[in-house]
Formats: structure tokens, sequence, C-alpha cells
């Protein structure tokens, strides 16, 4: 490649994205958080209730935008 089209082409590479760094503390908290609403739901056997724990995780899922399919075993 020439300087001439080295030139040319090195503004486009200010134009590529970069990923910033996670910021793992938030990650931290808020994993923490749904790890706790989880374990405050009863899902006491019997009955199980297992379906509240799915609801929840669905939820937060499709908030994010994320699809979700559920399946029952």
């Amino acid at each position: 490649m020439t300087f001439a089209r080295l030139t040319l082409f090195a503004p486009l590479v200010l134009l590529i994205p970069v990923s910033p760094q996670p910021d793992w503390s938030k990650i931290e908290e808020e994993t923490m958080r749904h790890f706790q609403a989880i374990l405050r739901l009863d899902t006491s056997n019997p009955p199980g209730n297992e379906g509240i724990v799915v609801e929840y995780l669905k939820s937060f899922l499709d908030r994010e935008g994320i699809e979700t399919k559920g399946v029952e075993c």
C-alpha cells in the first residue's frame, strides 16, 4: 500500500468503535441484587413454585430485549 493510500484510510481507523471495558463492580452489584431477589422468592417444596423464579428471570430478560422461551420438564 502506498503512503498516499495509507493517509487516505488512516482517518477511517478513528471511526472503528472500541468496546469499552465493562464496569465489573456494577455487574457484581446487579448480579447480587438478582441473586438476593431470587433467594427471597418462596420456592419451598412442596409444592415447589419454581415458576415464580422463571417469571422473575423472564421479566428481567424481556426488559433487556433478550428473547426467552420457557420449557417445562
